[in-house]
Formats: C-alpha cells, sequence, structure tokens
C-alpha cells in the first residue's frame, strides 16, 4: 500500500524467546525521495527501568540501500548480532521525518527484524 512519512505511533519489538537479532531494516520511501543519508536505527529495553527513569539503548550505524525506481536510501540495514532476552523493546529511527508508515502498521514504523531463537 502507500505510504506516509513520520510514525503517528511507537514501533515495538516483543520477543517470547531469547533472540539474536541479525538484521534490522526500516523503510524510507519519503514519496520517492529517499533520505540524504542513512543514520541510526535504535533498540530500547522497555524490560527494565533504571532508577534515573531511562532504559539501556543500543544504536547501531546503519548502511542505507536504494529502493524500487533507484531511491537512494530507502532502505536503512544494520547487522547487530545483539542477543535480546524475552520481553519488549521500542525501534526507533534517526530520522523520523522521512520513516514510512501507514494504515496498515497503524501508523507505526515500517520495519523488518530478522533473528534466530537461542
Amino acid at each position: 500500500g502507500g505510504v506516509d512519512n513520520k510514525p503517528t505511533a511507537d514501533t515495538y519489538l516483543e520477543l517470547s524467546k531469547k533472540t539474536r537479532i541479525t538484521k534490522i531494516q526500516t523503510y524510507h520511501w519519503n514519496y520517492g525521495s529517499g533520505s540524504s543519508s542513512p543514520g541510526l536505527i535504535m533498540i530500547i529495553d522497555l524490560n527494565y527501568q533504571h532508577s534515573d527513569g531511562g532504559y539501556d539503548t543500543h544504536q547501531f550505524n546503519a548502511k542505507g540501500v536504494d529502493g524500487m525506481g533507484g531511491v537512494p536510501n530507502a532502505y536503512w540495514v544494520v547487522e547487530p548480532n545483539l542477543v535480546l532476552d524475552p520481553g519488549r523493546y521500542q525501534i526507533l529511527d534517526s530520522d523520523s521525518s522521512t520513516w514510512a508508515q501507514n494504515s496498515e502498521t497503524g501508523g507505526r514504523g515500517i520495519t523488518k527484524v530478522w533473528g534466530v531463537v537461542e
């Protein structure tokens, strides 16, 4: 389906088992303009809040991959090789202004996550 920019809802990853995250991809169609350069993809561990109110955050520099018709950096890709325990995690992208979302995702940023159960 068609997409708009700037997610209107948070994007979460729910894991039922300990999992090694091997790849994460976010989509930046940006009405056919893509993104000027890839930025960061972040994973926030919502399973434990520190006494200061913060959470553990893992951030990774993304590699840009051109999309359909040569749209520059339409896909941002990271290969974190990060083992996560069961629980809930939030996925963030450093350029929400070009991160795609639509009604099919409930306004969440379009994201794919690959992993292997440990």
